[in-house]
């Protein structure tokens, strides 16, 4: 079976794992998501290591990756060496092909140990310290955003954080879909609608980010607002089409 790979230059020992990955995926019990695609945490002697397996595509998108596109498991490899420090560090990918054509893929960086998602504050009240943890949450995405990083899926589920003494150390994840580009003020105010935050939450991550961007706070917030309001309705139309449960 043909395959390419690309392995950064600090892991060239995990070359024979690379290899093997389909097998040491399909062994292991250490599954931390499972939806489209698969991620589970594995180890090679002393380094832990995540790896994503994503779904095998169909017919016709099996050609457009073989042909003509990157493939998910290589964009999120280059990808990872544009975002940098804002991702956990990166292995390298491999695809498998099979009659010339794409079958399995995957991604492998290094495991990061975080304490939560950003979800956990957003969806808990009493979350300690959840005011703090959205100020420095909004450093962090200036901080993205003056790298010239827009994530296109910036939701909860992919921003992981870990506390270090009094400080908080923030992560992106899923980074296949991303965009480099100077970030205008609407691109930036919208680029927190996904969190599917309350607007009182909200509130706090936009003035802390009006503040270090040094433009009007009202305005800011409340671009911000009309984007996450907007985003929630949209969405919500569409669970209501469908009969689903609808959450504000």
């Amino acid at each position: 079976m043909k395959k390419k790979y690309e392995i950064e230059k600090n892991f060239p020992f995990l070359r024979d794992f690379i290899f093997r990955i389909k097998e040491q995926f399909k062994n292991s019990s250490s599954s931390i998501h499972k939806a489209r695609n698969e991620i589970k945490n594995l180890k090679h002697d002393d380094l832990n290591i995540t790896a994503k397996s994503f779904k095998i595509p169909n017919f016709f998108n099996r050609l457009i990756y073989s042909f003509f596109r990157k493939s998910k498991a290589k964009k999120s490899y280059l990808h990872a060496a544009k975002v940098g420090d804002f991702t956990p560090k990166t292995i390298g990918y491999i695809e498998f092909y099979e009659n010339f054509l794409l079958n399995e893929s995957y991604f492998l960086s290094e495991y990061f140990k975080y304490d939560f998602t950003i979800r956990e504050p957003l969806l808990d009240k009493n979350f300690k310290n959840k005011d703090e943890i959205f100020r420095a949450f909004a450093r962090f995405t200036f901080a993205l955003h003056e790298k010239n990083i827009f994530h296109k899926d910036f939701s909860p589920g992919n921003i992981l954080v870990k506390q270090k003494d009094e400080e908080y150390i923030f992560k992106i994840v899923d980074i296949n879909r991303m965009k480099f580009q100077a970030l205008s003020f609407n691109l930036r105010a919208k680029s927190f609608s996904k969190l599917w935050a309350n607007d009182e939450d909200l509130k706090t991550v936009s003035n802390e980010y009006a503040k270090i961007y040094g433009v009007d706070k009202e305005l800011f917030t409340k671009k911000t607002l009309h984007y996450s309001r907007q985003l929630k309705r949209n969405m919500n139309f569409k669970k209501r089409l469908k009969g689903e449960r609808v959450v504000d």
